[in-house]
């Protein structure tokens, strides 16, 4: 049963005649342990794993669900369509290729690789390796192809395979050009499905995990509306076309294809989307190829496409001609040819030559000859493969002629053939002479006789090599005696460095002290008369003391009487707030007073109830006034308290700071003390320089000491300042807060003295006026009374004339008491609105006491004026 296999960067895919179904597994492997298997849901009987160096690999689709188990992404075993230079990549590969492979495939089969990608320097070694290893492990022969060339014997077989093949992997895109079923050149560009998703994101500003979601469902349809990743994706696949169009002309260039033909185009692979055959057919057409476009097609199944085109390669007998082989081939050729031309040069030059290589091993060095003769011949027996398969490939175009022939063909397609028969025939005469090359006797017989001289060569250079060992054994002896003899007189010579070094210091420390002593010598040249300017700066010293201790009792004496007069108005503030209380007792007993008294007076008439609820009123008036009193009370004696504390404190401070300063002046009298001894001191020994410069330190010490002393001084000479001024400006406003408490308590007392006595009169007056109302009434009654003792006959005035009588006298007695009252309602009511306006506008204008005195008395006389008013 034949098989086809496509190995690419996304997926390995193995298909096989029958109706097995396609096997299919990603290029992926992921370490990790039985336990995280178990975790994930896997089994190590039932999953694809390799050992690797350091860890046991799952690979496949076993890795994907591991990876995502673990929150990790799986290792890829290509990168730029080449393997990984990992220890794992290799096994995991094979074991990947064994699984898809069907069991049942028992004939040659093909599988597909990216080729040669151009710009890089990868190769398709991995790949053969890979057949090698299902060679020996399956016992089948499998057949390299490209995957561009895979794609055409999918799409164009109706075509004769002839034409363009195309395929799009997730890493590169691999390209084909085939004239019946015969490569004529097939490349690879490291540009896939990958790099169109990162060159997408770039463009859009977008995540690559959205731009890949989005290709997943992504055709290329200019009337679909597209969004910013759709628009960067379709230029991307644009470049991409335009640079396969620029890579096919240059290798069109290097290959010298026959110029003129129309192809079609076949697309396939994982990353081909619809409608990106318009988008080479455009290109193409534009771009200056060697051939031109006759239709583009895209297959069925893009992703599947390689592994079917492999399929129906092996099922036509293709035994791989993708020019990766015979790449690989000429390489090795060269390589050998190179160290062919190299021995024989050795050897004929000086018959025998000595040459240094990383390895002396003369085994590993006939092991190279033998690998490179066997290499050969298979090679020469390859090339006779080749050479039979040209001449069957000649014979059928010798019939396919003959068929054109009886069918009258027309002069242009005979001439075309003729021109691919010279060139069939210029490739097999070209393939004869390099085998007649490589399958001569003389050159295999040569080639023996330098390998059987390379080994005797070696021979003579292991003999050379043993001599030379025993010559460096005995040279290394040599060298550690020489050595030792040379250490011991390195560390005399160190000893005598030592001591002379020892020495040079001892001498410098003595030149040292020489030139101390010289300075000295030079310095004691001072005088008594040096000595006369230092004691008059410490006679004027000790005179600025004196100043100073009497300006510091100035100025405790200031700071004692400023302490005084803070007494003094403590106790002026206690006596203030004493009168205050006390005007506030009298007062309250000026109030109820005057309360008790309207109470005595107005009890007995029902009249004056009303009066009463006023008095209320009033009361509630006064009290609002004691309130603001009091409140004025209180702020008085905080501000007066938090001025006291201030006061207090600066004092304090005043005092700490006096005290500090006099601790000052005793010590700079015992300075001063001990610059009269030194000076003294300096005075009996003149020539002891050292002194008199220290004493002149000190003297400036002094002058320093005695300027900050007068810096302090003229600090708390300002500070006291500060304290007087506002210690005044505290007894002024005392003062002024007194003299205004005082004229108000004043005024409050005469207006309530004269309100309430002329409220008192009024009180009798109207009190005289209701007694007349009485005796008038009792007077009334009485006449009445003596009215009904008469007896009928002494009275002839009817009943209704008495009465008639007695209304008429009744009116005269009130019109009487109308004319006498009628005067005092107009005034208590003109004086009571009067006293209402002004203790409004008074406590507006800030006297609130005053004001609500004024409101309460004329309540009163409102009172009044509504008791005493003409009744209806």
């Amino acid at each position: 049963m034949a098989y086809g296999l496509d190995i690419g960067s996304g997926a390995i895919t193995g298909v096989a005649d029958g109706d097995e179904p396609a096997g299919s597994e990603p290029p992926v492997a992921f370490p990790v342990a039985e336990s995280a298997l178990e975790s994930a849901g896997l089994s190590l009987a039932d999953t694809l794993t390799v050992d690797g160096a350091d860890a046991t690999y799952v690979v496949g689709s076993d890795a994907n669900t591991a990876a995502d188990a673990a929150g990790d992404l799986p290792h890829e075993l290509f990168e730029n369509g080449a393997l990984v230079d990992e220890a794992y990549a290799r096994s995991a590969l094979e074991a990947i290729v064994d699984a898809v492979v069907p069991e049942q495939a028992d004939e040659p089969g093909c599988f597909t690789t990216p080729g040669t990608v151009i710009d890089t320097s990868e190769t398709s070694d991995p790949y053969r390796e890979v057949a090698e290893s299902i060679r020996v492990a399956r016992g089948l022969e499998p057949a390299p192809i490209a995957r561009g060339f895979a794609v055409v014997y999918d799409q164009l077989a109706t075509d004769n395979y002839t034409g363009l093949g195309v395929c799009i992997d997730r890493q590169t895109t691999s390209v084909a050009l085939a004239y019946y079923g015969v490569p004529a050149m097939a490349f690879s560009v490291a540009k896939g499905g990958e790099w169109l998703v990162e060159r997408a994101a770039a463009d859009a500003g977008a995540e690559p995990a959205a731009v890949e979601s989005t290709l997943e469902g992504f055709e290329l349809d200019r009337n679909t509306a597209a969004g910013e990743i759709e628009s960067a994706l379709a230029q991307a696949y644009d470049a991409l076309v335009g640079e396969i169009a620029d890579a096919i002309r240059a290798e069109a260039d290097e290959s010298e294809l026959q110029q003129g033909l129309a192809v079609p185009i076949a697309i396939g692979g994982e990353r081909t989307v619809e409608g990106v055959e318009y988008l080479f057919g455009g290109r193409f057409d534009a771009s200056n190829l060697p051939f031109s476009v006759r239709g583009v097609r895209l297959a069925d199944d893009p992703a599947a496409s390689p592994a079917r085109g492999a399929l129906a390669a092996a099922r036509d007998g293709v035994t791989g001609d993708d020019g990766i082989a015979a790449d690989s081939l000429a390489a090795e050729a060269n390589e050998a040819n190179a160290a062919d031309g190299a021995s024989e040069t050795d050897a004929d030059s000086n018959g025998t030559t000595l040459s240094f290589d990383e390895s002396l091993e003369p085994e590993r060095e006939t092991e190279r000859a033998d690998a490179a003769i066997d290499k050969l011949f298979d090679r020469l027996a390859n090339r006779d493969e080749q050479i039979q398969s040209v001449s069957a490939d000649l014979e059928d175009l010798a019939d396919t002629v003959a068929s054109v022939e009886e069918r009258s063909a027309a002069a242009a397609d005979l001439q075309e053939l003729d021109e691919e028969l010279e060139t069939a025939a210029d490739d097999l005469a070209a393939l004869e002479a390099e085998s007649e090359t490589y399958a001569s006797d003389a050159a295999v017989d040569a080639l023996e006789a330098s390998v059987d001289d390379l080994s005797n060569d070696l021979t003579a250079i292991e003999d050379s090599v043993a001599a030379l060992d025993g010559a460096l054994a005995e040279l290394a002896d040599t060298a550690t005696d020489e050595r030792a003899d040379l250490g011991e007189d390195i560390a005399a010579l160190e000893t005598e460095v030592e001591t002379v070094a020892d020495r040079s210091d001892a001498l410098e420390t003595e030149l040292e002290s020489l030139q101390a002593n010289l300075e000295d010598l030079t310095e004691r040249a001072a005088t008594a008369a040096d000595l006369e300017p230092i004691d008059a700066r410490v006679d004027g010293l000790a005179d600025d003391l004196g100043e100073m201790d009497d300006r510091l009792g100035g100025l405790d004496t200031r700071v004692n009487g400023i302490g005084g007069r803070l007494e003094e108005q403590a106790t002026r503030i206690s006596g203030v707030s004493g009168r205050l209380e006390e005007l506030s007792e009298r007062t309250d007993t000026r109030v109820d007073a005057v309360e008790t008294t309207l109470e005595d007076e107005v009890s007995d008439s029902t009249a004056l109830e009303s009066l009463a609820a006023d008095l209320e009123t009033a009361e509630d008036g006064i009290g609002e006034l004691e309130s603001d009193v009091q409140s004025l009370d209180a702020r008085l004696e905080r501000h007066l308290d938090e001025t006291s504390t201030e006061l207090q404190n600066a004092l304090a401070k005043t005092r700490t700071d006096v005290e500090d300063n006099r601790e000052s002046l005793d010590d700079l009298r015992e300075d001063i003390d001990g610059v009269h001894e030194e000076l003294v001191q300096a005075t009996a020994d003149t020539a002891d320089a050292d002194a008199v410069a220290d004493l002149r330190e000190t003297v400036s010490s002094v002058h320093e000491s005695t300027d900050a002393l007068d810096a302090t001084a003229a600090e708390l000479s300002a500070d006291l300042e500060t304290l007087e001024s506002r210690l005044e400006s505290v007894e002024s406003q005392t003062d002024s807060v007194e003299a205004e408490v005082t004229e108000r308590v004043d005024t409050l007392e005469s207006a309530l003295d004269e309100r309430v006595s002329e409220h008192a009169d009024r009180l009798d007056e109207q009190e005289q006026r209701v007694d007349a109302v009485a005796a008038a009434v009792d007077e009334l009654s009485a006449d009445l009374e003596a009215a009904s003792d008469e007896s009928a006959t002494d009275r002839t005035p009817s009943p209704r004339d008495e009465i008639d009588s007695l209304r008429t006298e009744l009116e005269s007695v009130r019109a009487d008491s109308t004319d006498g009252t009628g005067v005092v309602p107009v005034i208590a009511a003109g004086g009571g609105g009067a006293g209402l306006v002004a203790g409004g506008t008074v406590a507006l204008a800030g006297a609130v006491t005053v004001g609500s005195v004024a409101t309460v008395v004329g309540v009163l006389l409102l009172t009044v004026a509504v008791l005493t008013g003409p009744r209806a």
